[in-house]
């Protein structure tokens, strides 16, 4: 194979072209050359050479033996260049991976908009986490001018947002909970939130997967949820807000159709 198909490959694995040739001269000096002669044999200028000798140096190609640059083996530089290729990709395929996260939504929401007319988070906005729901549930619940429907398992959360239910009642607003696993603690809930002015009942119906909170027919918080009968504990999917008009119909006609079903918490 010709020095020149051997440039061109190492060339592949990292090495410029005066890098390769000043790695492929050395290989053939078995006690090295001394530093200051190497841009002589190479045919290069000496701030070539030495730049070469440098970055050779560091990518593992080249050693300095008593002044003298010697070729490392190629079964340890080769292999050496190509760990660090591998390395090098994959720290520029997770840069690539974040830029695309990051890209995703905005590109995909100017997408959207300009052909649909509609922008996503009209239709639902991703919320990050269950802490994210119920901060925004307490901000929707504070900012009620009529009603509050809550649809929950055992309504574990009540006391992030009691005052805020609280306050809503005392302005008048008309708040209606259905708990769908009445337990101890939850019986305990529904006595108080009785005792405020909220009405309380029991869902008795198969079990639903939707969890949320709708204010005003207006605006809702809710959490979809995986099943399958054969699974004892559900996963919950990311929890979402709307505003839009057709979701929210959907779960007030729901809500209303297992409110009239259900019954007082015992």
């Amino acid at each position: 194979m010709s020095s020149v198909n051997h440039i061109s490959l190492l060339e592949q694995v990292g090495l410029t072209t005066n890098e390769a040739t000043v790695y492929l001269f050395l290989l053939d000096k078995i006690e090295g050359v001394p530093v200051g002669e190497v841009a002589k044999h190479c045919e290069t200028s000496s701030h070539e050479a030495n730049t070469a000798l440098v970055t050779l140096l560091d990518k593992g190609f080249v050693k300095i033996k008593e002044n003298n640059a010697v070729a490392v083996p190629p079964e340890v530089s080769l292999f050496a260049a190509l760990e660090t290729m591998e390395k090098s990709l994959g720290d520029r395929f997770e840069t690539a991976r974040k830029a695309v996260t990051s890209l995703q939504r905005p590109l995909q929401t100017l997408y959207w908009e300009k052909r649909a007319g509609i922008r996503p988070e009209e239709l639902l906005e991703s919320l990050e986490d269950l802490e994210s729901m119920e901060q925004r549930t307490a901000q929707m619940i504070s900012e009620a001018k009529e009603s509050i429907f809550i649809l929950t398992e055992t309504f574990g959360w009540y006391g992030s947002i009691r005052k805020y239910i609280l306050a809503a009642v005392e302005r008048g607003v008309k708040a209606k909970v259905l708990i769908i696993a009445p337990e101890e603690p939850s019986i305990i809930r529904a006595r108080e939130l009785e005792h405020i002015g909220v009405e309380v009942r029991q869902y008795t119906g198969e079990w639903y997967p939707v969890r949320g909170t709708l204010v005003d027919e207006k605006t809702l918080v809710m959490l979809i949820w995986a099943t399958r009968k054969d699974i004892e504990r559900p996963i919950s999917f990311r929890p979402h807000y709307t505003q839009n008009p057709g979701l929210v119909s959907v779960f007030a006609d729901s809500f209303q159709t297992k409110w009239s079903k259900g019954k007082p918490i015992p």
